[in-house]
């Protein structure tokens, strides 16, 4: 198993990527801390199920936007197990609005969870991760973050998690610890969230990789590269989008 022994820390586990990501990660041996926010029902679901696979899980609650909150959930995660070899930055929000409805609360809340979240995850990690000579940091980014969206205040969260990936990866090289990103395009999820867009038929068309969106194990397979196999690798951005935003193509061909 490529994570035995390995121990890793995956914020918004309670639902969609975060909890199939984790499952994944469980497969390969690996030991898990599920943080959630609200969706605690799913959070101690999943650590159930996980256990089940032969891994140790603790479920921890904490909003990511708070620093103490990202600090007592390390802390118990470090008490737990003694390190955290992977921090998996999912934990996320989208208000469906268009631009003119976009109010400061709507967007300093998505700012505080998308980026500032990533931000306070890293530096809490950071120290023990530094001190192993060792570690794994993936970040979620968008392809909104190139491509923007009506979504003002998430394109703009997630171009900031593309440029903290890079920043961070600079910083902790020297360390031994790889930082990167997957960044995905829309994805179906188990919950249905991607297939419910306005906008996902079409979307699906013009897609040159099979006409049809990601789904949750396509970026799973990516985070579970960088968490796993990755090597010689750092502040590289994954896209996860069937080629939509790196190629023209009209529509479906057949």
């Amino acid at each position: 198993m490529k994570l035995e022994g390995k121990v890793a820390l995956i914020t918004g586990a309670g639902r969609g990527i975060g909890s199939a990501a984790a499952e994944a990660f469980a497969r390969e041996g690996a030991n898990l801390v599920l943080n959630y926010s609200s969706a605690r029902e799913g959070a101690e679901k999943l650590a159930t199920k996980v256990r089940g696979l032969g891994v140790d899980a603790i479920t921890v609650q904490a909003d990511v936007s708070k620093p103490d909150e990202v600090q007592s959930m390390v802390k118990e995660a470090l008490d737990k197990f003694g390190k955290i070899d992977i921090l998996y930055n999912n934990a996320g929000i989208l208000h469906r609005v268009q631009p003119e409805e976009v109010t400061l609360e709507m967007w300093d809340r998505c700012i505080a969870v998308n980026l500032t979240g990533p931000f306070l995850c890293i530096k809490a990690v950071a120290e023990s991760m530094k001190k192993q000579k060792s570690g794994r940091i993936i970040n979620t980014v968008s392809v909104t973050a190139y491509r923007g969206s009506p979504g003002l205040d998430y394109s703009a969260s997630k171009g900031g998690v593309l440029a903290l990936t890079k920043s961070v990866a600079g910083w902790l090289a020297p360390y031994g610890i790889m930082v990167n990103a997957v960044c995905p395009g829309l994805v179906v999820t188990a919950g249905g969230m991607g297939a419910t867009n306005p906008n996902a038929e079409r979307i699906a068309a013009s897609i040159p990789l099979g006409q049809r969106l990601a789904t949750e194990e396509d970026v799973v397979k990516a985070v579970l590269f960088l968490a796993a196999d990755a090597s010689f690798m750092t502040g590289q951005i994954i896209v996860i989008d069937g080629g939509r935003s790196e190629t023209y193509f009209a529509g479906p061909t057949k």
